[in-house]
């Protein structure tokens, strides 16, 4: 097994995760981490920083480049080495590398993991959160809702906008066509994520974590990355908070109908989405799902750092 000391770890998401007060408030006060991330690093050295940006940049973007490639690109070569040369785990942290990034680049996913060891070789590590399945579904559409073709095409007949019956009904209906641009093709996968992960960096290598273990009054964060990397805990406080859910719904609503639009319909279109999470769980296709693709992933997540559900 490689001693997490020697490896680099990629922190890959997923989405809805937190990412942002990890990436602010953790990663950065991880004791003896090199943390290259585009939020929150306290590394001064541009040349490095800027290593890790195209590294990052390069997985997320040119991961196909990177596997079928004979020869690395000469700045890109120069990039890995210099972060390689890093004593210490070194960490970095980007959520779209193990989901799609722009709704045309789904083919990329699988292929970063194959990208992450063609660069780093068997130092290569990734790091996984996983939310529960219903939680992390809810927000996702509630997400895609501001994506095209996910709204335009989901608009009623009779001119109304659509509501989360209408986003489920056309994420099932082309996931169902094999169409990988929807989440039920791409995203929503633990099973599948997981297995690219695992099978391309060895199990030993992928590290899974429960969103919400990680921050429930236990605040397992200050210790679950620690144990991973290898480092003492942190004593960080991942205090940052997003917006409320109706401060969202209601920016989601002005977005889909216009700024200009009469604040009594963008309230009631907010309120329409106000209880997409019961939608999901009232939905027997969602569910059955779910439980296929997501709940053994995530019972063993939570698991794994000592919590034992039903």
């Amino acid at each position: 097994m490689q001693r997490s000391d020697h490896r680099i770890f990629v922190h890959v998401g997923l989405p809805k995760t937190a990412t942002t007060a990890l990436q602010q408030d953790v990663f950065p006060l991880l004791p003896g981490v090199t943390y290259l991330g585009f939020k929150g690093t306290r590394i001064a050295d541009p040349a490095l920083r800027a290593a890790a940006e195209m590294i990052v940049a390069a997985l997320k973007f040119a991961a196909r480049e990177i596997v079928e490639a004979p020869v690395l690109h000469p700045r890109l070569a120069q990039a890995v080495d210099a972060v390689a040369r890093l004593r210490g785990p070194v960490l970095l942290s980007e959520e779209s590398l193990a989901t799609s990034a722009n709704q045309l680049d789904y083919d990329r996913v699988p292929l970063v993991p194959r990208a992450l060891r063609r660069l780093f070789g068997r130092r290569a590590a990734a790091i996984v959160v996983l939310r529960e399945p219903v939680a992390f579904v809810a927000s996702l559409l509630q997400q895609k809702m501001w994506t095209r073709p996910h709204a335009g095409r989901a608009i009623r007949s009779d001119g109304r906008w659509p509501r989360p019956r209408d986003i489920i009904d056309l994420h099932l209906d082309r996931s169902a066509r094999g169409d990988p641009r929807f989440i039920f093709t791409s995203a929503c996968r633990y099973d599948r994520i997981l297995g690219w992960y695992r099978g391309t960096l060895g199990a030993d290598a992928c590290h899974v974590l429960a969103y919400e273990a990680l921050f429930d009054e236990r605040r397992l964060y200050r210790t679950a990355f620690a144990a991973i990397l290898g480092t003492p805990p942190t004593d960080a406080v991942a205090g940052r908070e997003n917006e409320s859910s109706d401060a969202k719904r209601t920016e989601m609503a002005r977005h889909f109908l216009g700024a200009e639009a009469d604040p009594a319909r963008i309230a009631e279109f907010a309120a329409a989405w106000s209880d997409v999470r019961s939608v999901v769980a009232a939905d027997d296709r969602l569910t059955a799902y779910l439980a296929r693709h997501c709940a053994a992933p995530y019972l063993a997540a939570l698991r794994g750092m000592g919590i034992d559900r039903d």
